[in-house]
């Protein structure tokens, strides 16, 4: 979502109490929204509510740009050589 710190801590925040208000109400109430008696698990509602927002911010989350594929390939051949000038044990 960004690349400043200061901001990414602040979303976090905010993630994460949709996620608490809103597994814990759908954990108590939303079995009685629908017909059931019984609650279910907060922790668990909480864990797929979490879940949730994950995917759709993975979904909906800006792209970054692309590297140049000559730059990776100048790293892996970097890499490739360093480890040829290694001497077997």
């Amino acid at each position: 979502m960004t690349n400043r710190l200061e901001i990414q801590v602040l979303w976090s925040v905010v993630f994460a109490t949709l996620s608490a208000t809103i597994g814990y109400v759908l954990a108590g109430y939303g079995p009685l929204w629908l017909g059931s008696e019984n609650a279910v698990s907060a922790a668990g509602m909480i864990a797929a509510v979490s879940g949730i927002i994950l995917g759709l911010t993975c979904l909906f989350a800006p792209r970054p740009p692309r590297r140049a594929p000559g730059r990776l390939i100048l790293l892996f051949t970097l890499h490739g050589t360093s480890r040829q000038r290694e001497k077997p044990r």
